[in-house]
């Protein structure tokens, strides 16, 4: 299961969790902008991140962007 760090309005945050459901990966959403998700906003800003969205894989390891997505899973560039 990936997990995507987004922001309503973002229309790289829609783009990919598109393009996951597209090749059947399932997810889990935490949006920054309710008050549920704020303490996440919070540990993102000290780690230097300041976009969404902000990916991780199954392992829990940081793939970044929407284009670092496109790369990660082989596709090709021109794919945006």
């Amino acid at each position: 299961m990936y997990t995507i760090l987004t922001k309503e309005h973002c229309l790289y945050c829609d783009k990919a969790k598109a393009l996951l459901r597209e090749h059947n990966i399932s997810t889990v959403t935490y949006n920054l902008g309710s008050r549920s998700s704020q303490w996440i906003l919070c540990l993102i800003r000290l780690a230097g991140m300041s976009t969404v969205p902000q990916i991780f894989n199954e392992k829990g390891e940081h793939i970044g962007g929407y284009s670092d997505l496109v790369a990660s899973l082989g596709l090709d560039s021109t794919y945006h």
